[in-house]
């Protein structure tokens, strides 16, 4: 995987969210939050929710919120929400007003009671301290989305096991959602030039 470059970029699109599908990193999600030292089949026993967020600001929170509340409207039980958080918060306001984070975590928090179990925020300025390798499978997840390289080989921690990992689940799950898009484009296309040939036939 060092010298291989992913088909698309880390943390956009639609492709870093089907990425999340995949079980290995669904544990690794499912581990941290729920609790240290799940190994195997990780397992929770209530609804969680992850984003994959550019910035975290005010309309995305209230969205958050409105999204937390549905579930809970549909289970009765309060969801776990996950973020990692690409580019960083809105304004640094907005960040001392709404978050908190203790110096020994690795990610920002809310008082979010009633409407979530807990929230966790994973960037770049939160992970900052916790790089050490090998790293915890979440921290190079946040690491994966919010460093945004196609190459492992440009990551300082490139020889990281939970990368390699990961960059072998994205590699598999970008390519197929390329090749989707790929043969959906080339569908499109095809109907086109059949639409325009029908046209051709009309006019003459």
């Amino acid at each position: 995987m060092l010298m291989t470059a992913l088909p698309a970029k880390p943390g956009t699109d639609l492709a870093s969210k089907l990425l999340l599908q995949d079980s290995q990193l669904k544990n690794m999600i499912i581990a941290e939050v729920v609790g240290k030292g799940i190994g195997g089949e990780a397992y929770y026993v209530g609804p969680l929710i992850v984003e994959i967020q550019q910035k975290v600001n005010q309309p995305f929170m209230a969205r958050a919120i409105r999204y937390c509340l549905d579930i809970f409207e549909e289970t009765t039980i309060v969801p776990i929400l996950v973020v990692f958080n690409v580019k960083g918060f809105s304004g640094t306001q907005f960040l001392k007003e709404t978050f908190t984070k203790a110096d020994d975590q690795c990610f920002y928090t809310l008082y979010c009671h009633p409407w979530a179990k807990s929230v966790y925020i994973y960037n770049a300025d939160s992970i900052a301290k916790h790089m050490s390798t090998p790293l915890q499978p979440i921290i190079a997840l946040a690491n994966f989305f919010t460093q945004q390289q196609r190459h492992l080989m440009t990551l300082d921690e490139f020889n990281d096991p939970t990368l390699h990992t990961i960059y072998r689940a994205a590699y598999t799950s970008f390519s197929k959602h390329c090749a989707q898009q790929s043969d959906q484009l080339k569908t499109m296309q095809e109907f086109c030039d059949a639409i325009s040939l029908q046209f051709g036939k009309i006019i003459t």
